[in-house]
């Protein structure tokens, strides 16, 4: 699955840099990228350990201005929510090398900038910066979701197929070759194409493909249903594509009847190959147009689907109610088709709402519950350092439960006189007290003190002794003689004596 990361342009990073993206930082980007050495993660935000991963990033390329990468989902559901737009922007973080960390996928947040990129942390190890761009996997649907050149080559061709090439492939290459290739001439494609028709048996077709377009650089030659006129790519990531196509008959339209059985066995060997369930029944087809069958056979076909038998070949032998039988049953019988088929598509698209929120909402809540962790963590790190008190706790919502509260605040504020280059610091609530209760003194000396028995309270000397006996027996079931004692070495200074 390839998607857009990244464009050229004038960018600012997480750190508050501001600097020109060329094409040649795209390149270097993309250079940098070993997998081997470093596989960045594709995750949903930016977390600081590059966890949990959603998939993988196999490689990276630049077309035109723009950076892609190639993911591997390694979660069922990441892919749907994708394409389901729970995720539209995404943002790359870079580590100081220029080395890719990881790709993270955004929510529902809006820039804190109409049209400008906005900002996930500041991470004192990388920078990232976002492209919120709503380009999603080229392999997804209809031309949107294409890469630049697809997107072209789809112009060329019209909006009647969005996935298999048609005419206008020479104009695209020309294009798209621009001086680069000096030796490059249509002969050449010509007669290679030519060859390609004589070892597989199939014919050069209008419309078809000289060459084999650029968003399927990757499939082999050889794995196409079509290798002539490279139609119908025959890779893991397009193989039920070519199925639903060839299904279609209007595909089947230019290719003669040996053809035919030449394409669908190669694209029912890939299926096999890929481990494809396919209903073979789909694929016994009959002649081709411009075959031998005539109207009046077709007829007869059509009406003998339909329960009406006719022997005669001529076309009197089909009365005006014959007709008008057959088609009564056909339209009633499509109505019922095309209801039943819009009452499995509500029910169907019901059900994968109603999943796609359930996983929305248990994602924040998730997040939710981490974003309170990590507060409840930090106000327990200062009380043990002494910083915050137990009373803190008992006041309104106390001092946790207020940190909590205020860090689902996203909304940056400006604290800080603005620097010589005239930019004001910002800083979100949360980030604010944290830092104000990190600098605080400390409140709390862990050291032995006084406790309410060594306390008597007020009065002279006299007063104060009896009632710290008094207390010590009760507290401690004892008589007067032994609480006496006892308090006497406790608090020798209740009896004249220095402590």
């Amino acid at each position: 699955m390839w998607i857009a990361v990244f464009k050229t342009g004038r960018h600012t990073d997480s750190k508050g840099s501001v600097r020109e993206w060329t094409d040649g930082d795209l390149d270097n980007i993309a250079a940098k990228y070993d997998p081997k050495t470093h596989e960045a993660p594709v995750v949903i935000g930016h977390p600081k350990d590059n966890a949990p991963a959603y998939g993988w990033v196999e490689s990276l390329k630049r077309t035109g201005d723009t950076l892609w990468a190639e993911i591997k989902p390694t979660v069922a559901e990441f892919a749907g929510w994708l394409k389901a737009g729970l995720f539209k922007k995404r943002s790359i973080s870079l580590y100081p090398d220029m080395s890719l960390r990881h790709i993270g996928f955004l929510g529902a947040q809006p820039p804190a900038v109409k049209g400008l990129p906005d900002f996930a942390f500041n991470d004192p190890e990388a920078a990232v910066i976002e492209f919120a761009s709503d380009v999603m996997p080229e392999d997804s649907n209809r031309a949107s979701t294409l890469t630049p050149n697809a997107n072209l080559d789809s112009r060329l061709r019209g909006n009647d197929d969005m996935i298999w090439p048609d005419e206008g492939k020479m104009m695209l290459d020309s294009r798209l070759r621009g001086n680069d290739d000096k030796n490059y001439t249509e002969v050449d494609d010509k007669a290679a194409q030519e060859a390609r028709s004589k070892v597989h048996g199939i014919g050069i077709k209008e419309g078809g493909n000289v060459t084999k377009p650029g968003k399927y650089a990757d499939v082999p030659d050889d794995e196409f249903g079509d290798p002539v006129n490279f139609r119908y790519p025959l890779d893991e990531d397009h193989i039920h594509a070519a199925l639903a196509y060839w299904a279609k008959a209007h595909n089947r339209e230019q290719y003669s009847k040996e053809e035919v059985t030449r394409i669908t066995d190669r694209i029912l060997a890939a299926a096999k190959k890929h481990g494809v369930d396919v209903d073979k029944e789909k694929f016994q087809f009959s002649e081709p147009k411009g075959g031998s069958m005539n109207f009046w056979e077709e007829l007869k076909n059509f009406l003998k689907g339909k329960g009406i038998e006719v022997d005669s070949d001529r076309p009197g032998a089909f009365s005006e109610a014959d007709v008008k039988a057959a088609v009564a049953t056909a339209v009633e019988k499509a109505k019922e088709e095309i209801e039943r088929g819009f009452a499995e598509m509500d029910s169907s698209f019901a059900k994968k709402e109603s999943a796609l929120k359930a996983k929305e909402a248990e994602l924040i809540r998730l997040a939710d519950e981490a974003r309170k962790k990590e507060v409840a963590d930090f106000c327990e790190s200062l009380k043990r350092q002494g910083k915050l008190v137990p009373a803190m706790e008992k006041l309104g919502m106390g001092i946790t439960g207020f940190m909590q509260a205020i860090a689902g605040i996203e909304t940056a504020y400006e604290f800080a006189e603005a620097s010589e280059d005239g930019k004001k610091a910002t800083e979100r609530p949360l980030e604010f007290m944290q830092a104000f209760l990190a600098r605080l003194p400390r409140a709390i000396e862990f050291a032995e003190v006084a406790t309410d028995e060594e306390d008597p309270g007020g009065g002279d000397m006299d007063a104060k002794r009896e009632r710290a006996i008094r207390k010590h027996m009760d507290d401690h079931k004892m008589d007067y003689k032994d609480a006496m004692l006892a308090v006497s070495k406790k608090r020798p200074e209740l009896f004249g004596r220095g402590k």
